[in-house]
């Protein structure tokens, strides 16, 4: 997982997304490239989520 935004980089992100007049504000950079992935080869996105939540559960 990614560490937590501090609030000031929150903030900054929302208000240029504002700005922007973009009706998307996403929680961290990696996110766009993840929804990009997601959209273009779906198949491949789900066995990556899967694995990533087989990871996670072994872990606890």
């Amino acid at each position: 997982m990614w560490p937590a935004r501090e609030g000031a980089r929150v903030t900054d992100a929302r208000l240029a997304a504002v700005e922007g007049e973009r009706g998307l504000v996403l929680p961290h950079e990696d996110v766009s490239d993840m929804r990009w992935q997601k959209g273009s080869d779906r198949d491949r996105w789900l066995r990556g989520t899967r694995r990533h939540q087989s990871f996670r559960a072994a872990q606890a």
